[in-house]
């Protein structure tokens, strides 16, 4: 199982503009199942990994916000194939993916600590090689025909941005920013960036797409030397894409455009029995991961998985005509949106403002809640802290400075705070219809003047809401002491634990 952090669809394969960048990938597809709409649970890193451990969506496992934990009652993926006789192993790179975030349940090894690289005093993360050796070399520690599963995360997409001229065909674009964290919250921020500063950062991630794929495709080359690529189940994804500006933001966690959704996913399955190679235009999603898997072993279908096994499907042939539809959804820094598209038509709905949400509301406290997590995750930021306090007296000391009030706030499990109302968003856009076979890229919001239209695809995400929010759990929330340091660091360096992602 092999997820490339931060892997636009886009980017994988041979396209109008260039050559392909992903050689090994594209390799690979030739004896897969490879889905042309393969579509992610969420547009950043915990709640689609959960989603991928868990074959449920984000919400049902209560993995949305930068508080929120895979809970350990939750049966986990590498639970599942350890509790069937896999040996279980795992390289993450990605501190969201963690092992203090709940990711490492059910691995009977899970290595994150590797050599990193990076630019000077900036955040350094670990290359594709250091993860393609660490993999290899777990592979070789097992007897043979002995079975196993192994969950591969690659970060190399994920800023910050390395160079890797070598590999690009071409000049280099001469736009002002490398791309470090410095260099690419500068460019978040600036007003006169120029379209050769963007064509500079598409060339950087392009080359970190194409270091990545070079080092996928030596992980297969030394399965495939040591007899066992055509005996194995291989599954490659991404997490989210990136937004590379299409919609004026750089990174991911901003919105639920396809950009940031779209996502590559290549099914190979084991030589003897495999269904026939072929590109398939039908919806893959990310809680189609477990079933897949379990599919693939034998093993019964659980119950609570929200996915179909894609294998199948395709055994059956019915991959095209299982009237699928893609549904996604987030509540990063306090932007609270799901979306819903049958591959024709698409719906994007901001539900923070549903209901009474837009007015002031109750909230019930949570079992390690604290005054600056609820207000970051209904409003974003820390900026609704003061107000929260106002309306609550009795949460705080009666005596001393806001700011020394603030600090002493207690809240107690089961209690109920009152809460100031959201704000609206700036461009006040509650819904976003897009009509996908003429507005690919999703330009033309046509919400307000095609509303009859909308009614089907939000009485289908009303059906999804409610279907999770009745299969939902109660996760623990994750308070920074709660961390180790260096996953501390990371997140911070990462931009997961500020106001922006």
């Amino acid at each position: 199982m092999i997820v490339v952090d931060t892997l636009r669809a886009d980017y994988v394969g041979p396209s109008e503009s260039r050559e392909s960048l992903t050689p090994s990938l594209d390799a690979l597809s030739e004896d897969a199942l490879v889905f042309e709409n393969g579509m992610a649970a969420s547009s950043w890193t915990r709640p689609s990994l959960a989603s991928i451990f868990t074959g449920q969506y984000p919400t049902t496992v209560d993995v949305l916000t930068k508080e929120d934990v895979l809970e350990s009652s939750l049966v986990t993926l590498a639970e599942s194939l350890s509790a069937a006789g896999l040996r279980s192993f795992a390289v993450s790179t990605n501190g969201n993916a963690g092992e203090s975030l709940g990711f490492a349940q059910g691995f009977e090894e899970f290595i994150w600590r590797l050599p990193k690289v990076g630019y000077p005093g900036d955040f350094p993360v670990v290359p594709a090689n250091e993860v393609t050796k660490a993999g290899l070399e777990l592979v070789d520690s097992l007897r043979a025909e002995e079975p196993f599963f192994l969950f591969l995360h690659y970060i190399d997409p994920h800023d910050p941005y390395l160079p890797h001229p070598e590999l690009m065909s071409g000049p280099e674009p001469e736009g002002r920013f490398d791309g470090s964290r410095r260099d690419l919250t500068l460019v978040d921020k600036s007003r006169d960036r120029t379209p050769l500063d963007i064509e500079r950062l598409r060339w950087l991630y392009s080359g970190e797409v194409k270091f990545c794929d070079l080092w996928l495709g030596k992980l297969f080359d030394g399965l495939r030397e040591r007899g066992l690529l055509d005996d194995m189940l291989v599954i490659v994804t991404s997490d989210h894409g990136e937004g590379l500006f299409d919609h004026g933001k750089r990174a991911h966690g901003t919105d639920l455009h396809d950009e940031q959704l779209h996502v590559p996913f290549i099914v190979r399955f084991p030589r003897d029995g495999a269904p026939d190679p072929a590109r398939v235009r039908s919806f893959a999603s990310h809680v189609d991961v477990l079933p897949t898997i379990f599919g693939a072993y034998g093993l019964e279908q659980p119950e609570f998985s929200q996915g179909r096994d894609l294998g199948l499907a395709a055994r059956r042939g019915t991959l095209e005509t299982d009237g699928v539809y893609s549904y996604s959804e987030m509540n990063f820094t306090g932007l609270d949106s799901e979306s819903i598209s049958d591959g024709t038509e698409k719906l994007i709905r901001n539900r923070a403002y549903d209901g009474d949400k837009a007015d002031p509301f109750e909230y019930v406290v949570r079992k390690k809640d604290t005054l600056q997590t609820v207000s970051r995750m209904h409003y974003g930021r820390l900026d609704h802290t003061r107000q929260i306090l106002q309306l609550n007296p009795e949460i705080g000391p009666k005596e001393g400075t806001v700011a020394e009030r603030l600090a002493k706030v207690v809240l107690e499990p089961d209690s109920v705070l009152k809460m100031p109302a959201q704000r609206l968003p700036r461009d006040g856009l509650l819904k976003q219809f897009y009509q996908l076979d003429t507005d690919p890229g999703e330009q033309s919001n046509l919400s307000h003047t095609h509303r009859g239209r909308t009614t089907r695809l939000h009485e289908l995400l009303k059906h999804y809401a409610a279907e999770n929010t009745s299969r939902s759990i109660e996760s623990e929330n994750i308070q920074l002491q709660d961390l180790d340091p260096e996953t501390i660091a990371e997140l911070r360096a990462l931009g997961y634990l500020g106001g922006d992602s």
